[in-house]
């Protein structure tokens, strides 16, 4: 173990040696005159055993978005459920719905990854299905999404604005993870795991193949992908959650997390699997265009 210790700080020193300049979000503060914009979007709900709360969940994104997007389309994609779930969505026939049906459980990670390789629309965004955040907010995305031009639009429990309420325990383990963030990555997001999020389509089609994480680091993943694709302009905007299940933060969650930013380390910062990637499709796409 001493062994395989020291190995991993002898090919990860010149990782953290390379200068490479810090990634920061820009924070919004919305207002209401904002344009809605004329695009088209996807909604990605993964869900899992949710219940009637993924219906819900899906009726109440169309009914935010359905006057303010030229063309909505929402997508739930069941990983794995074996709940009433499943027969529930399969009722819901409606022209702007899809549902998807995976038959193992293999992680939010990879159901969004599905979800996301069947969006048509300009913009694709994702939200948890299990309805502790108001699908209402996706609206506002929507709009400082096309205000600002943004490359990802996303929920943070930490912007000035937001209103829920967070114990001593779960802020400590965000900043924690904040400052592994920096220390690792580069990357200064306040908060990259909540569960709504909005990108641009074409970005997500480009880092689609290179995309590894099947859980909940797939979040993080993405940005960091994104970013080696030239992809920066993050903007972080205020999020409400009504917590309806128990907590899913526990020792066992923080470790296997701990675990995934390791793994996403290797790839981005010592094999250089993000930024290799990224330049030979960048240099195919100008041999292509030449």
């Amino acid at each position: 173990l001493i062994s395989a210790l020291l190995l991993l700080l002898i090919v990860s020193l010149p990782a953290f040696l390379r200068s490479r300049p810090t990634v920061r979000a820009e924070i919004s503060q919305p207002s209401g005159l904002l344009s809605s914009g004329t695009g088209s979007l996807t909604v990605v709900i993964p869900s899992f055993n949710s219940g009637k709360n993924g219906v819900t969940t899906a009726l109440e994104v169309f009914d935010a978005l359905q006057h303010e997007v030229n063309q909505l389309h929402i997508i739930a994609v069941s990983d794995g459920s074996t709940d009433e779930s499943v027969a529930l969505l399969d009722q819901l026939s409606r022209p702007w719905f899809t549902h998807v049906k995976l038959e193992n459980n293999v992680g939010k990670g990879a159901a969004l990854r599905e979800g996301f390789s069947r969006a048509r629309t300009d913009l694709t965004a994702f939200i948890d299905a299990d309805g502790d955040i108001p699908p209402k907010l996706l609206l506002p995305m929507y709009q400082v999404f096309n205000s600002e031009n943004a490359d990802v639009v996303f929920g943070s429990k930490w912007h000035p604005d937001s209103e829920l309420s967070v114990t001593i325990f779960r802020r400590t383990v965000s900043r924690f993870h904040h400052l592994l963030q920096l220390l690792l990555f580069k990357l200064n997001i306040d908060d990259t795991q909540v569960g709504i999020k909005m990108y641009r389509t074409q970005s997500l089609r480009e880092v689609l193949p290179i995309l590894r994480e099947s859980g909940f680091s797939l979040d993080l993943e993405l940005f960091i992908s994104l970013s080696a694709y030239g992809h920066k302009k993050f903007v972080e905007m205020p999020v409400e959650i009504v917590r309806k299940g128990s907590s899913t933060i526990s020792f066992r969650n923080i470790a296997t997390t701990l675990v995934d930013m390791l793994r996403i380390f290797w790839r981005a910062r010592v094999s250089l699997h993000y930024d290799a990637l990224a330049y030979a499709s960048v240099h195919e796409t100008q041999e292509t265009k030449q």
